[in-house]
């Protein structure tokens, strides 16, 4: 077994230097494998180490100004049986449930529990015909609260001059949710952004949402790159000092993902949940495919119906609107249930008199 790990860290070495879309050095390779993407826990960084000179020794690797796969290295990976990493349905299952567990920010929420969120017709209509889901930069979300890390300035020590903090964090998307399942005229009215007819809510699960990154993002990257749970929010001066308290020589190596679930508490009402994703590994691997950068936006395919389960219409949406809505979700996904929120629907009753 020992033996089979370490074949397959070898295969799984070459295979990402090999599908790197720029070259780097052997160093650049031994933080990047050793430190940004999972291997699993049978692996350390000193086993990544380990390998990288084992591939060099053996003339696998080419260390020269630029670490390159060589012939042999090449011929390795083309004789690699697919069978090295293969699972058996238990050691898949507690595997998958390891990393849903530990990109779970919110432990309390099950893979189960319900979340909602509000689009508008247009948006819905994209999300359908296309099969895509779309997470938005934080430097495109309306709170200037959001991804306050990266929109701060730092001094370095000894020097006078500021330090921008932007490109530190330029690879996060996120997108919102909320676990509140009642319905509000004010929840309605704040998404509709003055368009009243035009939203619908889209349900679905923590579990859904976790599994519909898991078709894109391969097993081993998953948590690096996603984490998953509800919103922390607290006071405005609580973020300040927490601010003052961060290492950013630390959190440079390790982006605190984990800071992007705090918000201000007069959001609270919100009760949001969120996924955010750090794409930087989608970006410097060239086989990766159902992904797309575009506008501040990633976007990547996911089956419909394998990520919302019900949807419900605005209350104020028109008749006509709403029989094109469902006669659209018939169409292409009849299994899943449609209908019209009864907010406003004024009740029938008789009164005696």
């Amino acid at each position: 077994m020992i033996a089979n790990n370490k074949k397959e860290l070898k295969l799984k070495v070459i295979s990402c230097i090999d599908d790197a879309t720029e070259p780097h050095s052997i160093d650049y390779w031994r933080e990047d494998l050793g430190q940004r993407i999972s291997f699993g826990k049978n692996h350390s960084q000193e086993d990544v180490n380990a390998v990288i000179d084992s591939l060099v020794s053996d003339g696998s690797l080419a260390n020269e100004s630029y670490c390159v796969v060589t012939k042999s290295g090449e011929e390795e990976l083309m004789k690699s049986n697919d069978l090295l990493f293969a699972e058996t349905e238990s050691e898949l299952a507690i595997n998958e449930a390891d990393a849903f567990n530990e990109c779970n920010w919110s432990p309390e929420l099950g893979a189960e529990t319900p979340i909602f969120r509000y689009v508008s017709v247009e948006n819905f209509y994209r999300m359908l015909d296309d099969e895509e889901n779309a997470l938005a930069h934080f430097s495109k979300w309306d709170d200037p609260f959001e991804g306050f890390l990266f929109k701060g300035m730092a001094v370095l020590a000894g020097c006078k001059e500021f330090v921008d903090l932007h490109n530190l964090y330029s690879d996060y998307y996120g997108q919102c949710w909320t676990l509140d399942d009642s319905e509000s005229e004010m929840r309605w009215r704040a998404c509709a952004c003055g368009t009243r007819g035009q939203l619908v809510r889209i349900e679905s699960t923590v579990g859904r949402l976790f599994e519909s990154l898991k078709q894109i993002v391969p097993k081993d990257w998953l948590t690096v790159c996603c984490k998953v749970g509800k919103v922390e929010y607290v006071a405005e001066q609580s973020i300040i000092e927490l601010m003052k308290q961060i290492d950013l020589i630390t959190e440079a190596k390790n982006p605190p993902s984990t800071l992007l679930f705090i918000k201000r508490k007069e959001f609270e009402s919100e009760k949001e949940f969120r996924i955010v994703l750090d794409a930087t590994p989608f970006k410097c691997h060239s086989t990766i495919t159902g992904v797309s950068f575009k506008n501040g936006m990633v976007k990547y395919d996911v089956k419909f119906d394998s990520l919302v389960k019900s949807v419900l219409a605005d209350p104020c949406m028109p008749r006509g609107d709403f029989d094109q809505l469902a006669c659209r979700m018939c169409q292409k996904v009849p299994q899943i249930r449609v209908e019209q929120s009864t907010l406003f629907q004024w009740p029938f009753f008789v009164m005696q008199v």
